[in-house]
This record gives C-alpha cells, sequence and structure tokens, in this order.
C-alpha cells in the first residue's frame, strides 16, 4: 500500500488499504485495521480529499486509543489527523486534538518510553502551535513554539527544524 501511495498509483492504494483492513478483520487485528485506515487517511490526504482523510485517521485513532496502544503508534496517526484538521482549517479540533497527543506521550514518558517520544512531542508542538496561529491566539503560539524549538533540540530532526523556521 505504502509503494502504491509513493509511486502515485494512489487508486489501487486505496483498494490495497481496503484489503489490509479486511485481512486485518478477518484476523480481528485492531492494529493492523487501524495500520489500513492510516494508509487510507495518507492516500486521501494526498488527493486532497481532506474530509476523509480526517475520518480515516480519526477511526484509526479510535481503534488504538480503545486498544491502549503504548508503542507509540498513535502518535503518527494524531499527527497526520493534525494535519487534516489544518488543511480543512478547523483549527479548535486541530488543537483539541494535540491536547489529547501531548496527554497520550506524557503517559509513554512516564511508562519509560522518553527515547522514542522526543521527536513526536516536537510535532506535537508544531501542531499546537499552527492551530493556535490559526486561532490568532498568537502568545500561546509562541509559548508552543518555544516547547517545539526545545524539544527538537533534544531529538534533532531536520524537518521539524523547517517546519518551526516556517511557523516562525
Amino acid at each position: 500500500c505504502s509503494a502504491l501511495h509513493d509511486r502515485g498509483r494512489v487508486q489501487l492504494a486505496i483498494q490495497e488499504a481496503h484489503a489490509m483492513y479486511e485481512d486485518a478483520t478477518k484476523n480481528d487485528n485492531n492494529i493492523g485495521r487501524a495500520m489500513a485506515y492510516k494508509q487510507m487517511g495518507m492516500t486521501y490526504y494526498d488527493m486532497h480529499q481532506f474530509d476523509e482523510a480526517t475520518d480515516a485517521f480519526q477511526r484509526g485513532v479510535t481503534i488504538l486509543e480503545d486498544e491502549k496502544e503504548k508503542k507509540g503508534i498513535t502518535s503518527g496517526l494524531y499527527d497526520f489527523l493534525c494535519k487534516a484538521y489544518d488543511k480543512k482549517q478547523r483549527y479548535e479540533d486541530e488543537l483539541n486534538v494535540t491536547k489529547t497527543w501531548i496527554n497520550y506521550l506524557n503517559r509513554l514518558n512516564r511508562t519509560g518510553n522518553a527515547n522514542m517520544i522526543n521527536g513526536p512531542y516536537c510535532s506535537a508542538y508544531i501542531a499546537r502551535t499552527s492551530a493556535l496561529l490559526g486561532l490568532k491566539r498568537y502568545k500561546e503560539a509562541t509559548i508552543s513554539l518555544d516547547s517545539a524549538e526545545a524539544n527538537n533540540k533534544k531529538n534533532p530532526n531536520s524537518l521539524d527544524t523547517y517546519f518551526i523556521y516556517l511557523l516562525k
């Protein structure tokens, strides 16, 4: 599915994601179902079908939240869900997701998974900053951007650095 998506074969990628979902359902695999929704969402997102993308990402998040997933998988879905809300200028929804996302990362941090969450913390604060800017809450956006920068220093990533500079 990822390979088809990356090669621009979006209709085949959607079909493959649906096949992933059916296989995961047949095998009662909630993580597989969530990953199928993630693939669907990413493909819809790239096709600029943001309502469908938002729905797919939200379904994946719901499954993983119900599973009480503790390995960091949900973080990627939160990230894409925020991006889809941002494209739709649904900043309040995006902000709400960032709150849930940061709480999720805090829970992971308390369970000793800190080594895998510094990058996602940065991404969560970048999304939070974008939502706050969209809501014209500039003072809070500045504080959030500072948090993104602090987390990026812990785990430098050129893509996160790019988005931080883009938001400045």
